[in-house]
C-alpha cells in the first residue's frame, strides 16, 4: 500500500569541540551516555510517499537548505527486521548507507565536485514507523571520511500526518 505522508525530518551534530577527534573516545563517550550538546540542528517538514509492504519505503526530495541540492532520498526496511536500515540519495548527491545497531559501513559519497570514502558506524536504531501518526526513526552515527572521526550525528524522523492512500 502506498500513502503520502507529512513527515519532520530533524538533523544534529553531536560533535565534540575542536581537538575532540579521537574515535575510540567517541566511541566509549557514546556507549557510557555522554554526548556533546548539538551545535547545528536543521529540521524541516515536507510530503513522503511511503510504502508499506514486506519492504517498506519512504521517499521525499531533500531539502535545499540543507545543502543536498536536487537529491531524492530513499529509506528502506524490512517489515520483519525494522533495525536495519538504508538510506539512498540519488541527484546531485549520491550514495547508499546501511545503518545496523553495532555494526560499521563503508560505502562511497558522491557529490558534484568529489567522491570520497565514508563510513557509518551506527550508535543506536530505533524505528517504530508504521505509516501511522506518532511513528518514528531515529539513528544515533558516527560518520567516518577516509578512515578519520567526521563527527557524530543524530537523525530522527517523524510522521506528523497521514494522507489519502493512492
Amino acid at each position: 500500500m502506498k500513502k503520502t505522508v507529512r513527515i519532520k525530518l530533524t538533523f544534529s551534530d553531536h560533535s565534540p569541540a575542536e581537538g575532540g577527534d579521537d574515535l575510540q573516545k567517541m566511541f566509549k563517550d557514546a556507549l557510557e551516555g555522554k554526548e556533546e550538546p548539538a551545535e547545528d540542528v536543521s529540521e524541516f517538514v515536507t510530503d513522503a510517499d511511503f510504502t508499506d509492504d514486506t519492504r517498506c519505503d519512504l521517499v521525499y526530495m531533500e531539502s535545499a537548505e540543507l545543502g543536498m541540492g536536487n537529491s531524492y532520498v530513499k529509506i528502506s526496511w524490512l517489515r520483519e527486521d525494522p533495525y536495519v536500515i538504508t538510506i539512498m540519495r540519488t541527484g546531485d548527491v549520491e550514495t547508499v548507507m546501511a545503518f545496523e545497531p553495532g555494526r560499521r559501513h563503508i560505502t562511497s559519497y558522491s557529490m558534484p565536485e568529489m567522491t570520497f570514502e565514508l563510513c557509518t558506524h551506527t550508535l543506536k536504531c530505533e524505528n517504530t514507523f508504521d505509516g501511522k501518526i506518532g511513528g518514528e526513526i531515529y539513528l544515533d552515527y558516527i560518520i567516518e571520511i577516509r578512515g578519520g572521526f567526521a563527527g557524530r550525528r543524530k537523525m530522527k524522523i517523524e510522521l506528523l500526518a497521514e494522507a489519502v492512500d493512492r
